[in-house]
């Protein structure tokens, strides 16, 4: 276990992509965002990222988790694979596929997979709600 309570998973291959915050609000670092189907890639902007608000937002997009905040107005990295450490908004099972959550307050977090959902990929650790959790980006849609 390495020092920071996490397993050491030795090396394993990262994608990084620049997206363009379109909002008023400043998308914190280590938040799960989705495409903004509003904002398209131009030439002179990279696509837009949102948080998810509902479930039609998700379905069959893509997910990924913002490295650094992003504030309004600005482009900044959002990781597409790889491992990311988010916030569990429910419990999680080791293991266990997860989501974007949809549920006010927790917006941004991870929370188990639903059946019919686009899957962000699997818990690396167990967590309770409100702990961090590392998880490993592997999207599908989830049956």
């Amino acid at each position: 276990m390495a020092s920071n309570g996490f397993l050491n998973l030795g090396t394993i291959d990262v994608l990084v992509a620049t997206f363009h915050n379109f909002g008023t609000v400043a998308i914190p670092a280590n938040t799960v965002v989705i495409p903004d189907p509003a904002n398209p890639p131009t030439g002179d902007f990279a696509g837009g990222v949102i948080v998810p608000l509902t479930t039609s937002t998700i379905d069959g997009s893509f997910g990924g988790v913002t490295v650094e905040s992003i504030p309004p107005g600005r482009s900044g990295p959002v990781r597409l694979m790889g491992v990311s450490v988010v916030t569990a908004a429910a419990a999680i099972n080791y293991g266990q596929n997860v989501q974007a959550s949809l549920t006010a307050g927790f917006l941004g977090q991870v929370a188990p997979c639903a059946a019919g959902t686009a899957q962000l990929g699997y818990a690396l650790a167990p967590a309770a709600a409100g702990d961090i959790l590392p998880i490993f980006h592997a999207p599908a849609n989830n049956a």
